[in-house]
């Protein structure tokens, strides 16, 4: 599983290019908004059944079984980029 982020682009640009790069893996994109961010996340398929997903502007998650290890794991890629604003 690997995290990407300030990916800048939409998810209809980025997925097509990253799957035809690693065969068998699929990606889940949060598309950039503004002049920076978006973000995707990125699975071996063979490895990894995703049960669901979800994203906003600043973050991806997913519950995923991981076939090798035989149990359900959630993970979460939070991205905050500064813009001069207050933490959280």
């Amino acid at each position: 599983m690997v995290f990407l982020q300030e990916t800048m682009g939409a998810s209809d640009t980025i997925s097509p290019i990253l799957e035809s790069m690693f065969p068998g893996w699929h990606f889940q994109d949060v598309d950039v908004n503004g002049p920076s961010g978006g973000i995707t996340l990125g699975y071996n398929s063979h490895l990894i059944k995703v049960n669901s997903t979800s994203g906003g502007i600043e973050f991806i998650g997913v519950d995923i079984y991981s076939t090798q290890l035989g149990s359900e794991i959630r993970i979460l890629n939070v991205y905050g980029p500064d813009h001069n604003r207050d933490i959280f």
